[in-house]
């Protein structure tokens, strides 16, 4: 099944976005690359201290895995799984439903994908400084994440968008 869901301006703005944040990140590190000590920390305690250093060459698995969850949702939002939205629950919808809620998910996934990546920048940008994690870091992508779900599903489950 083809996929001809088209992208509203919103959604190239999040993919730019994201596309730029990952640029970023790259030349951030390697731009500041050389200045950066022999070892840096690569690891936070429960209390998000640093509890262990490695070599900065180790900062390069952390791009690669920003670069790979890039990758991973840029190719799940290319996926069509709309015919899969036809039958939500067990319940069949109608088709102009089942779109509205494809084009939703597409679009969480795309704001998901902003966010992780930010977050990800965040640590990189926190382990290149040798400095602790602050604790609202860490909580805020999960309460970012939990606030884009509960969005999405009162978006979702609203019947206003569906006309008996």
């Amino acid at each position: 099944m083809k996929n001809n869901f088209k992208l509203s301006t919103f959604d190239i703005l999040l993919e730019i976005v994201s596309l730029l944040l990952i640029i970023a990140i790259w030349f951030y590190v390697c731009f500041n690359y050389a200045s950066l000590p022999s070892e840096i920390p690569m690891h936070f305690s429960v209390l998000w201290k640093v509890d262990s250093l490695s070599d900065k060459s180790s900062l390069f698995i952390l791009l690669w895995i920003i670069t790979f969850l890039y990758v991973l949702f840029s190719v799940l939002n290319f996926i069509p799984f709309k015919k899969k939205y036809l039958k939500y629950n067990y319940i069949n919808i109608s088709e102009q439903k089942g779109r509205e809620i494809y084009e939703l998910t597409v679009k969480k996934l795309r704001i998901e994908k902003v966010f992780v990546i930010w977050f990800l920048a965040i640590i990189t940008y926190s382990v290149m400084n040798s400095q602790d994690l602050h604790w609202l870091i860490i909580l805020s992508l999960p309460l970012i994440l939990i606030f884009i779900e509960a969005f999405y599903l009162i978006k979702t489950f609203s019947s206003d968008t569906e006309k008996k």
